[in-house]
């Protein structure tokens, strides 16, 4: 089960981190991967909802098993890219928080439409995507100005 888990991440892992391997400016790269992560996220409900139904197991081993063997290098690339953006931050926080922010929001999707205020551009994977990238810059923008 675990080789299974760990082909499906894979999957998704040279796309998403391709934009951490330019010679783009850090705010650039991290603009590119939340776009691509939006649309790998938003593209593939499989991988997503496997994703957070494996975030509720309740085993210490098999949750350092997703953090070390399948989540590690994504997550230490954006942890990376966050301490060339702002050394101030706590990119720990920052990371987890992009990354739960990114597959939250799509999983929001079927049931945002009964939401109060709900509108039809609130479910398109650009304007998430944008949603996400200003949530993300204005934290840092924040962070600088501590």
């Amino acid at each position: 089960y675990r080789a299974v888990l760990q082909t499906i991440f894979a999957k998704q892992a040279p796309q998403l981190l391709s934009c951490f391997q330019t010679d783009a400016l850090p705010e650039a790269q991290l603009k590119d991967f939340i776009h691509a992560a939006c649309l790998a996220i938003s593209d593939d409900s499989v991988f997503r909802s496997l994703f957070l139904r494996e975030l509720l197991s309740s085993e210490d081993q098999y949750i350092q098993f997703l953090a070390e063997e399948v989540m590690a290098e994504t997550c230490q690339a954006i942890h990376d890219v966050l301490i060339k953006i702002e050394p101030k931050c706590d990119s720990h926080f920052m990371t987890t928080s992009l990354v739960g922010l990114i597959f939250f929001q799509f999983q929001m999707n079927k049931m945002r439409p009964f939401m109060s205020g709900s509108e039809p551009k609130h479910s398109e994977t650009t304007y998430i995507t944008e949603q996400i990238e200003g949530f993300i810059f204005n934290q840092i923008s924040a962070i600088k100005t501590i």
